[in-house]
């Protein structure tokens, strides 16, 4: 699959389509990052912003979810 025919429309060679399919609002909602921080994120090219918002974008619904509550019951926990 290196010719360029070969290569889906939307992808380079040697990436991958990305697994999360959540969408920048309901990213939001769980880690609260207001939807136009996002939106700026996506459009900084070789930014840490654009990084953590690629990677944030590559979780599906479920694991943020996941991945927010134990944040939030460590967070609880450190007092005690």
């Amino acid at each position: 699959m290196n010719k360029k025919n070969d290569i889906p429309k939307g992808f380079a060679v040697g990436s991958r389509p990305r697994t999360g399919k959540i969408s920048d609002r309901a990213l939001s909602n769980i880690i609260g990052i207001p939807v136009q921080t996002l939106q700026d994120w996506k459009k900084r090219d070789g930014n840490w912003r654009k990084k953590l918002y690629l990677i944030l974008k590559d979780f599906n619904k479920e694991e943020l979810l996941e991945k927010s509550n134990i944040i939030s019951h460590v967070e609880s926990t450190k007092g005690e």
